[in-house]
């Protein structure tokens, strides 16, 4: 009988681990280094296709019982927001949002339920044979070292992935990434739409942010930051600190809610648009913020890191002996378009703020338009979709992904 490690139990390492042992993949451990339930810095919004990839892991009810949002409201620099719904589409036509504490230990309870074995530890070495083919991890458990063998990887330790770079994986800051903040506050009355802030520099020394509320239940809410970095793209001075751009927002976000002092404060920086590689081996498999797949525009990953969990042990049911090369040219025929298109708009907006400030409310103005941002933005044009909007958005992706650098490689 085949083993499959899985390291990381968030999202993607859950998801796979979900999927391993439904499929009847052989004995799946599942390796994290912190004990269950546990948190993670997170905007706690889950698009209506993060919701459907619940569904296809057995918790579609417990994702109807979360908070919902009927839409989101979009703002740019100091215009006034316009409010979205979200679009009729295969996914539904709404979003929630859920504390990532609560979500990953949903996820987790799943992945044990389904037979998983949990091994609570840090993997400290990767040992590999002459092709590259993982042979064992080395796990340091509170009960000393253990090396465990196995047939196959999946690598879902995150962005910064400290097991992806003992394999050779590299971490493409100069061309783009991002820091983000969260943290909770209490704001009755809040409404049932997500609210996101794009936010283009004000001064030369600025980089590109973006802001966001979403309400999570119960009067409160996530608020958060983050910063969109590179050093090739646009020329930015001296970093101010995570926690005071944090700060910063939050206080503009008092002229219009009431609220008292944030809690649980965290950040984390971002491994975006799958500017990371590579992500396979002969034998292992990178998935979820480890493969770079959080979205540019929105800093939404969840719906990338539960496809991918799925599709990994997919790939490897179906050609185990091909990994290296089937899976980033599955993640590159699936994501990359996309993303190269998220990627420039990004860019666009850092290199011309002044230039967004007088576009994007255009764009987002009209109901149409409005749809086009959001259904694009939050990747809800499915493979088999006609119409103008679904035409526009493989037409762009399908330009800038030519001009674009490669993605997961």
């Amino acid at each position: 009988m085949s083993t499959t490690v899985v390291v990381g139990s968030g999202p993607a390492g859950a998801a796979a681990a979900i999927t391993a042992r439904e499929s009847g993949l052989g004995d799946v451990l599942l390796v994290d280094k912190a004990h269950f339930p546990r948190d993670k810095c997170c905007g706690d919004g889950l698009t209506p296709r993060a919701i459907t990839a619940l569904g296809e892991l057995g918790l579609g009810v417990w994702a109807g019982l979360q908070a919902r949002q009927s839409g989101v409201e979009i703002s740019i620099g100091s215009h006034d927001p316009c409010p979205i719904p979200w679009p009729a589409s295969t996914h539904p036509d709404f979003s929630i949002a859920v504390k990532r504490v609560e979500l990953d230990q949903a996820l987790h309870e799943r992945a044990v339920d389904a037979g998983a074995q949990e091994i609570t530890g840090r993997v400290s070495t990767v040992q590999t044979a002459d092709d590259g083919t993982v042979t064992s991890v080395r796990v340091r458990t509170t009960d000393g070292e253990d090396d465990i063998a196995c047939d196959h990887l999946i690598v879902a330790d995150g962005s910064g992935s400290p097991v992806g770079a003992m394999l050779g994986r590299e971490w493409y800051r100069d061309e783009m990434y991002a820091v983000a903040s969260r943290s909770y506050v209490r704001i009755p009355d809040l409404g049932d739409h997500m609210r996101i802030a794009i936010l283009p520099p004000t001064t030369p020394d600025d980089a590109m942010g973006y802001g966001w509320v979403f309400p999570i239940g119960d009067g409160w809410a996530n608020v958060g930051y983050g910063e969109m970095l590179s050093n090739k793209h646009w020329p930015s001075g001296p970093r101010k600190s995570t926690r005071e751009l944090h700060e910063r927002y939050v206080e503009h976000l008092r002229r219009e809610f009431d609220f008292g002092e944030p809690e649980d404060f965290a950040s984390a920086p971002l491994a975006i648009g799958g500017l990371v590689g590579p992500v396979a081996g002969p034998n292992w498999l990178a998935v979820g913020d480890a493969a770079g797949g959080i979205h540019p525009l929105t800093g939404e990953g969840i719906d990338f890191a539960l496809e991918t969990g799925r599709a990994a042990i997919a790939t490897i049911a179906q050609s185990p002996d091909d990994l290296q090369h089937r899976w980033p040219a599955l993640l590159t025929a699936e994501y990359h378009n996309p993303y190269a298109a998220e990627r420039f708009i990004v860019r666009t907006i850092g290199r011309h703020p002044g230039l967004a400030r007088r576009v994007v409310p255009h764009l987002i103005s009209s109901s149409w338009r409005g749809r086009l941002v959001l259904t694009t933005s939050a990747g809800l044009v499915a493979p088999g979709d006609r119409g103008l909007i679904a035409g526009t958005f493989r037409t762009t992706g399908a330009v800038t992904g030519r001009r674009g650098v490669p993605s997961f490689t």
